[in-house]
């Protein structure tokens, strides 16, 4: 397995050097004059000790949690995480909003009425919010304010991240031993699947990170890995891991054998992560024979399907893995609670056992994959104190207005009873491998 070594203790080891003639802008972060910054707005909040990213966050996510800070993340329409945050220390509660949509200004809203509503005065309410307004330079939005503003009211040290990546840009400038030049050579040839793997050296969330800008950015279909031992299948598959770092002789991925294994500290990941994908091309969108419409419904306990003739939950799960082979993919997208409704992905490894083809989970909303099959997941909401349900409700039909254009076959399954189908789910999956 090749070595390319870089600045920062960052290297990327590959099965084999493939080489590609590819160029790219190299320059520094350019942070620094955003460092003094944060430090005065997080003296100003100093007394607040809860902080709560409103928005896309899971660079911010991957950098508290491997720092080991406390960050409460609302990235998601559901109602239960919002319902959830708004009743935990409110009195010491800043909220940072990351991005300007719909969703984030619902759950704006929803915090400015519970901050007026506790006795906050409009002026102190106000004192509550930072607003990010964050023009992020191309390749550079983990290591954007958007990330370091929640991290660094959550108490992180972001200089030490940025001086990680300004450490390693000298790297990106060279021809050889290039860390982000090797790393965009195996993502440039024709793999299908990612399969993405903490090696378990300590950085955390990092392969979510991974994961969504290898959905967003290349066209390929991104698998995050629950464990090294994880079930992943394909011809053409590749598989990555990423982790802090690795002593003299261990072998990459901690007992895995990768293609690629990626190891340094997490501000230099973000960035060779980010090089790498502006030095890979874009695949195009296959073509595909638009899906047939299918009207029909079952109703099987708490799961009702639509978009499938399947009878049954058992039937509808085996008709989605018929329609991945003999060389495609399927991908589940829940939009459901990530935490309360957290073991339903644990139903990506359970069918990728049954499947023999790659499978795919993640939260929604999603970047969508360019092919495959494709598995909603909807449910019911118990409680929408703040009118939450119907923006996530538009956030699927989008989604599945959007695949079925495409071409896309897409069967979603909705839960009456979110609990009850998820043990649902599960058993049909579990069936299928019987």
């Amino acid at each position: 397995m090749k070595e390319v070594e870089a600045a920062a203790g960052l290297a990327v080891w590959r099965a084999s050097r493939l080489g590609a003639d590819l160029t790219a802008d190299h320059g520094p972060p350019g942070l620094d004059p955003l460092l003094p910054l944060l430090a005065e707005l997080a003296e100003e909040v100093a007394d607040l000790d809860h902080v709560v990213a409103v928005g896309p966050s899971l660079a911010a996510q991957a950098i508290t949690r491997t720092l080991g800070r406390p960050l409460t993340a609302l990235d998601t329409a559901d109602p239960g995480p919002v319902e959830r945050a708004l009743g935990d220390r409110l009195d010491r509660t800043v909220v940072v909003v990351t991005a300007a949509s719909d969703v984030t200004d619902a759950i704006r809203r929803a915090y400015l009425s519970a901050f007026l509503d506790s006795g906050l005065t409009e002026a102190e309410a106000a004192r509550r919010f930072v607003q990010v307004d964050d023009v992020v330079p191309a390749g550079r939005s983990a290591l954007s304010a958007a990330a370091l503003v929640p991290a660094a009211l959550a108490g992180v040290d972001v200089a030490e991240l940025v001086d990680q990546a300004s450490e390693l840009s000298a790297a990106l400038a060279r021809g050889e031993d290039n860390p982000a030049r090797a790393l965009a050579s195996t993502l440039a040839a024709g793999y299908d699947t990612v399969a993405v793997v903490s090696d378990g050296t300590g950085l955390i969330g990092l392969t979510d990170w991974v994961g969504r800008l290898l959905a967003a950015s290349l066209g390929v279909l991104p698998v995050v890995l629950e464990d090294p031992a994880a079930p992943v299948a394909g011809d053409r598959t590749l598989t990555v891991t990423v982790g802090g770092s690795l002593g003299a002789g261990t072998v990459p991925g901690g007992g895995v054998w990768p293609d690629v294994a990626v190891n340094g500290p997490l501000g230099a990941q973000f960035l060779v992560w980010e090089h790498a994908i502006g030095l890979t091309p874009q695949r195009s969108t296959p073509s595909a024979t638009p899906a047939p419409h299918i009207g029909e419904t079952f109703t099987e306990g708490s799961v009702t399907g639509y978009g499938t003739s399947a009878g049954s939950v058992v039937e509808a799960l085996g008709g989605l893995l018929l329609g991945s082979r003999p060389d495609g993919y399927l991908s589940i997208t829940a939009y459901l609670d990530p935490v309360a409704d957290a073991q339903v992905a644990r139903l990506r490894p359970l069918l990728a056992e049954v499947a023999g083809r790659p499978v795919a989970f993640g939260w929604g909303p999603q970047p969508r994959p360019p092919a495959g099959t494709h598995l909603q997941i909807t449910g019911a909401v118990a409680s929408d104190q703040y009118q939450l349900g119907d923006l996530q409700a538009a956030q699927a039909a989008a989604d599945r207005a959007e695949l079925a254009r495409d071409g896309r076959r897409i069967v979603r399954l909705d839960l009456a009873e979110r609990a009850a189908g998820i043990v649902q789910l599960l058993d049909a999956a579990r069936a299928l491998g019987n």
